[in-house]
C-alpha cells in the first residue's frame, strides 16, 4: 500500500469513532418502535478503504486475480457479519422488553379479573402449548390460567393467548403473532373476531360461515376460514390441555 493510501486509511479510522457507534446501537425510541440510526457513510469508507488495498494491478495473472477477489469476498463477508452481530447485540435487549410488555398485557387482556401471574412449573409444554401462567386475584385466589398457544394458520403459526377460568370457561382470546395474509387471515387481530371467543362456555368450539347462530359457533373470517380454524382448534386444544392436566389442580 502507498504512503499516500496508508494516509488516507490512517485518517479515515480517526474519524469513525467507534465508542459513538457504539452508542447509537444502543440507543432506542419506544419499546414499540425501536429505531436504529446508522450512518452509511461507514459503510462507504471501508469499501473505499478496501478498493485501495485490493485494487486491480496493471499486470495481474489469472492467479492473482483469484486471490484478490477471493480476499475482497473474505474481507466484505466477515465485515458484514459483525455489522449484523453488532445491530444484533444492540437490539436485542428492546425486543426482548417488548415481547415481555406485549405478553404482560396480553395476560391482562385474557383474564382481566387477575392481579397476578405466576408461571406454572408443573406444566408439560410441547409444540402446541408453550406456557402456562397461574392467574390469582388480589387475594392470592386462583381465578384461572392462561394458555399460550401456536396453531398452523394459513401462512404460518399463529401465536395468541387463551384465558381459561377455574370452570373452564374460555374468559378471552389476544393474537401475539402471526404471518397471515393482510386484509384476510389479519383481521384475526381485530376485535369483531376475536371477541367472539370472550366468555364461552359451550365447548368444543366450531368454525361456521356466514352468521354464528348457536353457542358453539365462532364466525369465520370471509376469506380466511383456514386462519378462523387454526385459532379455533388452538382454542379447543387449550381447553383440552386444562381438563387433562389443570383442573384437577
Amino acid at each position: 500500500m502507498s504512503s499516500k493510501n496508508f494516509n488516507k486509511f490512517k485518517n479515515m479510522k480517526q474519524r469513525v469513532n467507534v465508542s459513538e457507534f457504539k452508542d447509537k446501537l444502543k440507543s432506542s425510541g419506544d419499546k414499540a418502535k425501536f429505531k436504529f440510526n446508522f450512518n452509511f457513510s461507514f459503510i462507504k469508507k471501508i469499501f473505499g478503504c478496501l478498493n485501495i488495498g485490493l485494487a486491480k494491478s496493471d499486470n495481474e495473472t489469472s492467479y492473482e486475480k483469484a486471490i484478490r477477489l477471493g480476499t475482497t469476498l473474505f474481507v466484505v463477508t466477515a465485515i458484514t457479519g459483525l455489522l449484523l452481530g453488532l445491530v444484533e447485540w444492540g437490539t436485542r435487549d428492546a425486543i426482548l422488553r417488548t415481547r415481555a410488555d406485549d405478553k404482560a398485557v396480553a395476560l391482562k387482556n385474557v383474564m382481566p379479573e387477575a392481579e397476578k401471574f405466576n408461571s406454572y412449573n408443573k406444566a408439560e409444554l410441547n409444540e402446541t402449548i408453550t406456557d402456562v401462567q397461574e392467574a390469582l386475584n388480589n387475594k392470592g385466589e386462583r381465578v384461572g390460567w392462561c394458555l399460550s398457544v401456536a396453531s398452523k394458520g394459513y401462512g404460518g403459526l399463529v401465536h395468541f393467548m387463551v384465558g381459561i377460568k377455574t370452570d373452564g370457561t374460555v374468559r378471552a382470546i389476544n393474537i401475539l403473532q402471526h404471518s397471515e395474509t393482510p386484509g384476510l387471515g389479519a383481521k384475526a387481530t381485530l376485535p369483531e373476531f376475536f371477541k367472539q371467543y370472550d366468555n364461552r362456555d359451550k365447548l368444543p368450539l366450531k368454525v361456521v360461515k356466514g352468521a354464528a347462530n348457536n353457542l358453539d359457533e365462532i364466525s369465520a373470517i370471509s376469506g380466511a376460514t383456514k386462519t378462523s380454524n387454526a385459532v379455533t382448534n388452538g382454542v379447543n386444544w387449550a381447553v383440552e390441555y386444562f381438563n387433562a392436566s389443570l383442573n384437577k389442580n
